[in-house]
Order: structure tokens, then C-alpha cells, then sequence
């Protein structure tokens, strides 16, 4: 018979297996292992409590399949536990009941009145930084199983900004418990299979992981994930960016009764219809990587309140260009993409999605990839393209006076998961985790630039690939329609804005100037350019 696995831990896990207080706080850089010792923990208590009941919880439960449940049924549970049920899989397995009894529940905080309609002995929230403090309080209230001899709630969280609620809520590490609440600071050389404590020396993976992937980290990114500090970010470029306001949970399906797609948003009835779809492509490869954006209108003409939906984010990295074709014509066939707005700095790779799509199609036609245009000075001081379209997004994001919010991220719509690769460097894997992290440059006193630049250091693929988007679709509005009123004040739109408009347009072929008529344009086209402000 098999002796059982004997696990020994280090430093902070160690102290948290052993807590027995209400509140504990399970915080670290990445690679710390501080997961690990939370999905021990539980399956210790299940084995222990007959009947006791516990939660793993994340904002959203799909996010759940790519990290926590991977590690919980190979590392923890192990292929033959009697928990994990014949024939399932990760995505539709949503509790674990032991021989005992005892019951482990997944769910995501997106439902919370589903999920936390029960009672629980234990509830474990993972990347606790994306939950807010009110579904937080709201889980706190279903401590009341009464099947273990105490109850807890776990935090397993990155250091985020200072002045997230977390960090404001838990006492320093070094005050210890106050409250019923206890802070525990993980280190790398807690995690065994990256520190040897009998050798007392960096294993060959510890090196290559703290030393060198770790360590090539900059930035904010450096400070949270590498030195385990929660530091606010400075010169943020997007400011007004706020996740319980810009994301949206459900799910974009299409109805076949009202031929439409149609934005279903959870704890909202009513649905909400898509005009079209576009996409942005930013190109890519290791080690950074490629984006393509589906994006959903949810009107045919570009006004004021339109708004707009994330759909769908494919953020990978080594995938050759016949890759990306190979998913741009599968997207384009699902959302009948009206155009793929992509960096222009691969001609080669736009023609041969035109070509692709127009073999898809069985016919020539008319260009559907097109190389992104400049804004020029249309809303922002400065002849950066980069800094183009920065107070565009801004506006799509809160607009400043009316409080509109154009741009809203689905959840989850990542069609093909997290990239393993970046998950595995401490590197953003989407949109939403790029947000808070894209900073403007800092500029030393003699420096003669007046305005900073985006940090290049930052990762702004997704980003650049949502302001492709955002750019087309306005400035083709811009052709058909009067230019509106606008909230900013004179002189901030740059005195090459008509002629780097006028050149934006002559940009495009005449191909492609026929199909923004015929798709934008159901008026009669215009080439005349609005005066400057």
C-alpha cells in the first residue's frame, strides 16, 4: 500500500494552515505557492469534517477553469479521487463531494445570489483583488454551516493598488491578528519547489523563475508580482477606468426569433440588440504577443449614446499569420465582421486575411482587413499615433460631462483561454489586466518634450488592438455625418487636424472608400471634412 504524501510547509503557508480565525488574508507576488496552501487547506478540512460544506469562489466561474481547478484536481485531489466524478470535466464539474459527505462548491461572485443562497463552513475567494467589498460582505453572511469548529473566509489575492479595500481593511502583517483578521505575506522561499530548505539555496527552476522570468518584469508589474508590494500606479493613463462599471457579466448569443445577436447582461431582462461587429488586430509573437478584438455596435450609425461590447479576445502568443487567418475567418463567419481594423506594420499579414476571407467567401471582394487610420491631432495635443486616439478611449470609457459609457468588456470572452505562457511569466493575458498597468513615461527635468508619451515598457497590445477599432469606427462616422458640438475646449484638437484627416481618407483605396459607403455611409457619401475647432 501507498504511503500517504506527507506535505510540509514554510514561512507564511504554514502560519496560515494553522489559523482559526473569521478573516485571513493570503497575499504574494506570483510563483509563492500561497494557492496551493488555501486548496490544501480545504481538502484538509473535508476530510477532517464530515458534512462540512465550502466554496471556491472567483468573480466570474469560467475564469476559474484556467488556474484554480487545473491545480486543485492534479496537484491536491490527484486523477483517481473518489471527488472528482467519472467522465467530467473542468468547465461542467461544479461541486466535489467526498466519501464523507462533505462538499466542496464552485461558483463565480458574477451569481452571487445563486451561489451564496446556501450555507458554507469555509468560502475561498481567488484573485480576491477583482471582487468587490460588497459581494465580499454579502459572502461573509454565509459563514453559518456549523459543520467544522470554526468558521473562516480566505482571500487569496495579488497586491493591487494601496488604496484598494483590501489593503485598507487588513492590518499589517506585522500588527498580527486584530479584528479576527490576519495578514499573510507568502515569499518565494515558501514555495518548496522553487527554494530547497534542506540546502537552504535556489533550486535550478527557482533560479530560472524568480531570477530570470520574474525578474525581467517592469513597472508596477515588478513591484507587485516580483517584491510583493501594493503600489498605485503613477501618470495612469486611462484614469477613469472602473471594472464594476466597464465590465459586464453574460454572455452575447444569437437569437434566432429576432435575428439578431443580442447582449445578454446578467440581472438585466431585457436584452440588448448588435447592429454589426468589427475587429482590431494588433500582431504579434513571443514574447510579445498577438490580440484580435470582436467588437459589438449596439446601433447601425455612430451617435452620442452608441455603445459598444467586447465580444470575443484571442491574446496568444506565437501564432504565424496564417494562424490569425485561420481565426479571423472563423470569427468573420460567426459575427459577419463587417471589417478587421489591424496595425499596419504587417501589409503582408492584412492582404493574406483579404485573401483568406475572399477564399472563405468563394468570390472576390472587397478589402475587409484594413491598416488602421491616424487620428492625427483630432482630440489630443501631440503627433504620436499612440497618443491619437488615448482621449477617445478615455471618453468611451466615462464620457466627462454626460457620464455615457460606450466601452463595456464582456467577462470571460476569451474563446481560447488564458495563454499558458504568459500566465506562467506574471504577463497580462488580456484587455482588462493591461488597463490598470499602461502608464505615460516619466521624463526627466530637461527633457524637452512637453507631454510624456505611453511607457513603452507597458503592455498595450490589447489596447492598441481596442483603439484600432475605436478610431475606424469613428472617423468613418466622421465622413457621413456633421461633425456634433464638442465638450473640449479650443485649441486642444492640434492645428493639423483637417490635414491629417483629409490624409486618413486619401489613405484608403478606392475599394475600401466604396465599402465604408455602402457599409457606414447609407446617406449620401460625403468627402468633405468638418472645419477645425
Amino acid at each position: 500500500m501507498t504511503e500517504p504524501l506527507v506535505l510540509r510547509f514554510h514561512g507564511a503557508a504554514a502560519d496560515y494552515i494553522a489559523y482559526e480565525g473569521r478573516e485571513a488574508l493570503a497575499e504574494s507576488g506570483a510563483g509563492t505557492g500561497k494557492s496551493f496552501s488555501v486548496l490544501a487547506k480545504a481538502d484538509y478540512v473535508a476530510r477532517t469534517n464530515p458534512g462540512s460544506r465550502q466554496l471556491f469562489a472567483r468573480q466570474t466561474r469560467v475564469s476559474l477553469n484556467d488556474t484554480i481547478l487545473p491545480l486543485w484536481r492534479d496537484a491536491v485531489l490527484g486523477d483517481k479521487h473518489p471527488a472528482i466524478k467519472p467522465n467530467s470535466t473542468i468547465p461542467f464539474q461544479h461541486n466535489y463531494t467526498y466519501p464523507n459527505k462533505s462538499d466542496i462548491v464552485v461558483g463565480g461572485l458574477e451569481d452571487a445570489d445563486k451561489v451564496l443562497s446556501a450555507e458554507y463552513d469555509r468560502i475561498y475567494i481567488f484573485q480576491a483583488e477583482e471582487c468587490s467589498l460588497e459581494g465580499y460582505e454579502k459572502a461573509l453572511t454565509r459563514l453559518r454551516h456549523r459543520h467544522t469548529p470554526y468558521h473562516q473566509i480566505t482571500l487569496d489575492v495579488n497586491p493591487a493598488s494601496k488604496f484598494h479595500w483590501i489593503n485598507r481593511r487588513w492590518p499589517p502583517v506585522e500588527a498580527g491578528e486584530s479584528q479576527g483578521r490576519q495578514r499573510f505575506c507568502y515569499r518565494h522561499e515558501d514555495n518548496p519547489t522553487l527554494f530547497d530548505h534542506k540546502k537552504g539555496e535556489w533550486s535550478e527552476w527557482g533560479r530560472e523563475y524568480v531570477m530570470e522570468i520574474l525578474g525581467s518584469l517592469t513597472g508596477v508589474r515588478r513591484q507587485r508580482l516580483l517584491n510583493h508590494l501594493w503600489v498605485a500606479e503613477e501618470g495612469i493613463i486611462l484614469e477613469n477606468w472602473d471594472p464594476t462599471r466597464n465590465m459586464v457579466s453574460g454572455e452575447c448569443a444569437y437569437d434566432e426569433k429576432r435575428a439578431s445577436w443580442m447582449i445578454h447582461q446578467k440581472g438585466v431582462l431585457e436584452p440588448i440588440p448588435i447592429a454589426y461587429f468589427t475587429a482590431g488586430v494588433d500582431w504579434g509573437w513571443d514574447p510579445d504577443p498577438g490580440v484580435l478584438q470582436v467588437w459589438g455596435y449596439d446601433s447601425p450609425r455612430w451617435h452620442p449614446g452608441i455603445r459598444r461590447f467586447r465580444v470575443a479576445e484571442i491574446y496568444k502568443t506565437k501564432l504565424q499569420k496564417e494562424e490569425w487567418a485561420d481565426r479571423a475567418v472563423d470569427l468573420w463567419q460567426k459575427y459577419d465582421i463587417r471589417f478587421f481594423c489591424c496595425d499596419r506594420s504587417r501589409p503582408d499579414a492584412i492582404e493574406y486575411f483579404n485573401r483568406r476571407i475572399s477564399h472563405a467567401m468563394g468570390r472576390e471582394m472587397p478589402p475587409i482587413a484594413v491598416g488602421q487610420s491616424s487620428l492625427g491631432g483630432a482630440r489630443m495635443k501631440g503627433s504620436s499615433e499612440i497618443r491619437e486616439g488615448i482621449d477617445l478611449m478615455r471618453e468611451g470609457i466615462l464620457h466627462p460631462t454626460t457620464g455615457h459609457v460606450r466601452t463595456l468588456l464582456m467577462a470571460d470572452a476569451f474563446p481560447e483561454g488564458k495563454d499558458k505562457n504568459l500566465l506562467k511569466r506574471g504577463r497580462p493575458t488580456c484587455m482588462e489586466e493591461e488597463v490598470t498597468e499602461w502608464v505615460y513615461q516619466t521624463l526627466n527635468e530637461n527633457d524637452p518634450q512637453k507631454e510624456p508619451p505611453p511607457d513603452k515598457k507597458c503592455d498595450d497590445h490589447a489596447l492598441d488592438a481596442a483603439r484600432y477599432d475605436e478610431c475606424f469606427n469613428w472617423l468613418a462616422s466622421l465622413v457621413s455625418q456633421p461633425r456634433r458640438e464638442s465638450t473640449w475646449k479650443r485649441g486642444t484638437y492640434g492645428e493639423s487636424w483637417v490635414k491629417t484627416l483629409k490624409t486618413s481618407w486619401n489613405s484608403l483605396s478606392r475599394k475600401q472608400k466604396q465599402k465604408l459607403g455602402r457599409r457606414h455611409l447609407p446617406v449620401q457619401m460625403t468627402r468633405e471634412v468638418p472645419p477645425s475647432a
